[in-house]
């Protein structure tokens, strides 16, 4: 059994955790980043990484975007150092990646007029039919950032193998 971790940093991200089973099942697991007051909470956030055990993580390499507030994108960058933080206190080892190069590898053969979020939903769709991507109960459209953190998922399962063979970076 393995475990690949996507996290989504974005205004909405979230945790997702893909378990591939050794008969190639495939279970998934989301969360909203725990937070306390607007800041990532690290010891809820500790007591998560300590669940998953052996796992490998994709980090989305993101940046603000131009029409952000600068308190907003502040917040923002925050977030995505205080993930990266994260990863290299509990040893987890991971790579980062930008948007466009994983939504190129899951968008492919998906109408073009559509934008990324819409796209991505399709993406997840054909590759997790029976994923749950609702934050709630109650909730009447698929979580954004659990969409975004479970293709970050399977992108790190589809990329362990060829880390090897490619020298790509593996942060530690």
């Amino acid at each position: 059994m393995k475990r690949y971790l996507g996290l989504d940093p974005g205004l909405s991200g979230a945790i997702a955790v893909l378990t591939v089973h050794d008969n190639n099942d495939a279970e998934t697991w989301f969360s909203p980043f725990p937070t306390i007051e607007n800041e990532i909470d690290f010891v809820t956030l500790r007591k998560l990484f300590s669940t998953f055990g052996d796992c490998f993580a994709v980090l989305e390499r993101v940046h603000s975007m131009p029409k952000q507030g600068i308190s907003s994108a502040f917040r923002f960058g925050r977030v995505f150092a205080s993930l990266q933080t994260c990863l290299h206190i509990f040893q987890i080892e991971h790579i980062e990646v930008t948007p466009q190069k994983w939504q190129k590898e899951f968008h492919e053969g998906i109408a073009k007029d559509l934008d990324p979020k819409a796209r991505s939903l399709i993406a997840v769709q054909r590759l997790f039919p029976h994923a749950n991507l609702l934050a709630t109960e109650r909730s009447k459209k698929p979580h954004d950032g659990y969409v975004d953190a479970l293709l970050l998922a399977e992108y790190g399962r589809r990329k362990t193998f060829s880390l090897m063979t490619q020298n790509l970076v593996v942060i530690k």
